[in-house]
């Protein structure tokens, strides 16, 4: 019988042996006693919690470069987001003369319908596991129901675990938001049709494969030409491939070539019977639609997946990298040799590890992403570890788990989210991933380790509802919050660090 399953390649790979897992568990001691280091023990003002949240039909659009025209992001937990995105700029115009001849009789932030809604890993069940009854629990409720949100025109799904692939959500989705399009990795497609989702509203894609969706035939759409998307001059793209292995097929996938830590995953894949297609004959080499159309991008990610003792790695596991037209002038002020003048760009970083050992080796996905398609305006990235280490940690007070050893090889630390946020170049990162299933003294390990991190590279880190920098360089953003608005707004400046917002709070993004 043949079995075909997926591998990380990189060196920055490296999965524990079960002498380094039993290191990594001891006998629990109190809460800041014994030798513990100082700083474990520092107070953590705040921590996330849920602001419920209200949306329009649509939020208001005014004059081009203004943020009311910016695209805005709600954190729903974990790592469930929702994007809203204005139209592009010439449907923005037929937008305003349509609003303007109605707008009397209808309130502002009712008079576009046109903006677009993208939802990214969504779960909205009380616990994420195979039964209702047991397993990880929400620490806080989602800030809203699947129904409150406007319109979900797209959804993205990293992998299959249950922390970001729920059936309970999915349909929830195909009962309320019935056209919406599903991106995800190869393999997931059959479970989605498993929830109800019918096939032609789910496209399935590998790594570094492109395609775009139409927002005015609401399709996707094939792409053509890749030049006026891609920034980078990479000779060779990564694809997933079947390597014929023994009695079964083994896929392997092997990053780009330009990077040292990539041609050690060659040798290590096997590189005399490894073949890597140009891009000229990638499968998904494509042509950008104009206005009203998303390009995207399924990105390598360095983590697993599995829904069962008997799946592990036989469905893909992908970060996702879209890009859009602008409909604000904030974007253009960027470096031109990272970020594309009127596009704007935002990375999904869903779970993916960076490095397994302290100073050890660096998964090149996110250098290689920024040199392909320049850097992100926004970047979504995880920076705790999954359900499953809260859930035994709650349930074995007598043993302390070390989090971060154990899983450092597939989850981000704080400050492996630091260092994807330069290496991509994100103009402003927000934390996901983290704050929901887990406990209080968790949430706030996190909120300590970011900001102690972020000080320590220089990148500012806020809360998105207020001026108070938590950690900041001498020069930063200054920061505004609406009165009696759940929404954040960022000064035209950009911010270049770190937003830390509540779960359900809203964040325009310039």
């Amino acid at each position: 019988m043949t079995e075909s399953r997926y591998h990380n390649r990189w060196a920055s790979f490296e999965k524990l042996t079960p002498s380094q897992l039993l290191r990594s568990i001891s006998i629990s001691r109190p809460s800041c006693l014994g030798p513990k280091s100082t700083s474990s023990c520092e107070e953590v003002a705040r921590i996330p919690q849920v602001k419920p949240t209200t949306f329009a039909i649509s939020p208001p659009i005014r004059s081009i470069g203004d943020t009311c025209s910016a695209p805005r992001v709600t954190w729903l937990g974990h790592a469930s987001v929702y994007l809203q995105l204005p139209p592009a700029q010439s449907q923005k115009t037929q937008v305003q003369a349509k609003a303007k001849a109605e707008a009397e009789a209808v309130a502002e932030d009712n008079v576009d319908s046109d903006w677009k809604g993208i939802l990214f890993d969504p779960v909205f069940s009380k616990r994420c596991s195979p039964s209702k009854m047991f397993g990880p629990k929400r620490r806080v409720d989602p800030p809203c129901s699947i129904e409150d949100l406007p319109r979900v025109d797209m959804v993205f799904i990293s992998h299959d675990h249950y922390d970001h692939l729920d059936k309970s959500s999915i349909r929830g989705i195909e009962e309320h938001h019935r056209d919406a399009h599903y991106y995800v990795p190869t393999g997931l497609k059959e479970t989605l049709e498993s929830f109800g989702v019918p096939s032609q509203r789910i496209t399935e894609m590998g790594w570094w494969e492109k395609t775009a969706f139409d927002f005015g035939s609401n399709r996707k759409t094939e792409m053509q030409d890749e030049s006026s998307f891609e920034t980078g001059a990479i000779a060779q793209d990564a694809i997933c491939f079947e390597k014929q292995k023994g009695s079964g097929n083994e896929h392997i996938i092997v990053p780009t070539l330009p990077y040292s830590e990539s041609a050690s995953a060659l040798a290590l894949a096997g590189s005399e019977e490894d073949v890597i297609a140009p891009a000229s004959t990638h499968p998904h080499s494509a042509k950008l639609p104009g206005d009203g159309s998303i390009r995207i991008v399924c990105c390598p990610a360095q983590h697993n997946s599995g829904r069962s003792l008997f799946d592990k790695n036989k469905t893909l596991w992908a970060t996702w990298l879209i890009e859009s037209d602008s409909t604000s002038t904030l974007t253009s002020t960027s470096t031109p040799d990272t970020r594309t003048p009127n596009k704007w760009r935002c990375f999904f970083g869903g779970d993916t590890g960076y490095r397994s050992v302290p100073d050890g080796p660096t998964c090149p996905v996110f250098s290689e992403i920024k040199a392909k398609y320049g850097s992100p305006d926004l970047a979504l990235l995880p920076t705790s570890y999954g359900s499953v280490l809260p859930y035994l940690k709650e349930r074995l007070p007598f043993l302390s788990f070390d989090g971060n050893r154990m899983t450092a090889s597939i989850h981000c630390s704080p400050s492996n989210a630091v260092d994807v946020h330069k290496e991509l170049g994100a103009r402003m990162s927000i934390p996901i991933h983290w704050g929901t299933w887990t406990t209080e003294s968790g949430a706030e390990e996190t909120v300590r380790d970011l900001t102690k991190a972020c000080r320590h590279a220089n990148i500012p880190c806020r809360w998105d509802d207020q001026d108070e920098v938590v950690s900041c360089p001498e020069e930063t953003a200054d920061f505004d919050a609406n009165e009696g608005s759940e929404v954040a707004k960022l000064s035209s400046r950009d911010l270049n660090g770190f937003v830390i917002s509540d779960i359900g709070s809203t964040v325009i993004c310039p």
